[in-house]
């Protein structure tokens, strides 16, 4: 598993503070474009379904995203995946592997809003857990801070 700085957990932090002042679509619709790009660099081996089916769903989802960011279409979309992937293999297996479930995580992130949660836990598991799971999938530090730094340079000061 790959360790990713103290700093780059810092940026996090700093993004997720800047949410929390900032709470509107606009920018997280940003946050999840920044999680659908991640997703492009998780090893196909550890999706259940083939990354042709993930950018499926992703596409789907983010055309969703782009209007309004509906929760019952999301809804549907995630639905669509979950049986997917469950045809193929049991979610008590996908859960007992650490990488499939990162992956299987990183993908159903995208395919919910749940952005009327009062307590912004939302926002926590849209980016904490996200980052944590790519961490998990070996997926480089540098990737990540070049995507924090595409779309959200300005907050954690790395845009010129």
């Amino acid at each position: 598993m790959a360790k990713y700085s103290k700093k780059l957990y810092k940026e996090i932090d700093r993004i997720i503070e800047y949410y929390e002042e900032h709470d509107n679509f606009n920018f997280l619709q940003k946050i999840v474009k920044f999680m659908a790009e991640g997703i492009e660099y998780i090893d196909e081996k550890y999706f259940i379904i083939s990354k042709d089916q993930i950018k499926y769903f992703v596409t789907e989802a983010m055309k969703i995203w782009e209007n309004d960011g509906s929760p019952e279409k999301l809804k549907k979309i995630n639905v669509e995946y979950t049986n997917k992937i469950n045809e193929l293999k049991p979610f008590r297996e996908i859960l007992e592997n650490k990488e499939e479930k990162s992956a299987m995580n990183c993908v159903l992130c995208i395919l919910e809003n749940g952005h009327d949660d009062p307590t912004n836990q939302f926002i926590y598991d849209f980016i904490e857990l996200q980052i944590f799971d790519l961490e998990k999938l070996n997926i480089e530090e540098k990737i990540i801070k070049g995507l924090m730094e595409k779309y959200f340079g300005e907050i954690i000061g790395n845009k010129k």
